[in-house]
């Protein structure tokens, strides 16, 4: 038939006019001619209702619109891109709603729709970069060795679990506090650098700056705290 895919979806009523197209396809769909035209006749009729019925909700909307444009004293168009206006503004709701004959709660659901439309239309997303995807994570497994090689030493060291809690558990404990004293007042913004927190450094990461030795810093004590536990549990006498 020399026609498009596209236009045979938007009419297929086309495919009645070539008798050959016609067989074609209802011999894919295991239909006769006559079955299959009626059932393309049934095709384009509920196309033509569900345009009938779009159309008809389009201008109900748009009237809305008008009658909520003429609360808030602003242009229809400018109503369209910010349409949060109506809901922040009850008179202008009630105005859409009752000129436009839609239920409230269909026409606030429409608004947010169209609004969430606007939000993705107009977010223009983010440049992922592979690499510094990759040096976060390697940073944030550095320093989870090395927070981890604290608890895994005093575990070693100690036999009561009171004195592992108050060690091995307070001092990531007390570096997680300091970190998020550093970052709410400037007046302790010094004291992050006393945990080894500080040498996850997320900002030079993400900006070209330079995060090598922090990482060698957090790679050594990771492997010096976990070799002191390890020595010392060979040699201590388990309790019985």
């Amino acid at each position: 038939m020399n026609v498009d895919v596209d236009e045979l979806s938007n009419d297929p009523s086309v495919m009645k006019e070539n008798d050959k197209a016609l067989a074609a396809a209802a011999k894919v769909m295991g239909m006769d001619k006559s079955a299959y035209s009626t059932y393309l006749d049934k095709v384009v009729a509920e196309k033509a209702a569900l345009a009938k019925q779009s159309k008809e909700m389009q201008d109900k909307i748009l009237k809305g619109l008008t009658a909520a444009s003429e609360v808030l004293g602003v242009k229809e168009s400018d109503l369209i891109s910010d349409m949060g206006k109506i809901k922040s503004n009850n008179e202008a709701l009630n105005a859409a709603v009752n000129t436009s004959g839609i239920p409230k709660a269909m026409f606030t659901a429409i608004i947010n729709n169209q609004i969430a439309a606007n939000a993705v239309a107009a977010d223009k997303g983010i440049d992922l970069s592979i690499h510094d995807y990759l040096i976060l994570n390697l940073g944030l497994f550095l320093l989870m060795f090395a927070t981890n090689g604290i608890s895994f030493m005093f575990s070693c060291i100690f036999n009561l679990s009171k004195n592992y809690m108050a060690l091995g558990a307070g001092i990531p404990l007390t570096f997680f506090l300091f970190q998020m004293m550093g970052q709410v007042s400037d007046n302790l913004k010094g004291i992050k650098y006393l945990t080894l927190n500080s040498l996850f450094d997320t900002h030079a990461i993400l900006n070209g700056g330079n995060y090598l030795l922090q990482f060698i810093a957090l790679a050594v004590v990771g492997i010096v705290l976990y070799t002191i536990g390890m020595r010392v549990f060979e040699k201590k006498d388990l309790p019985l």
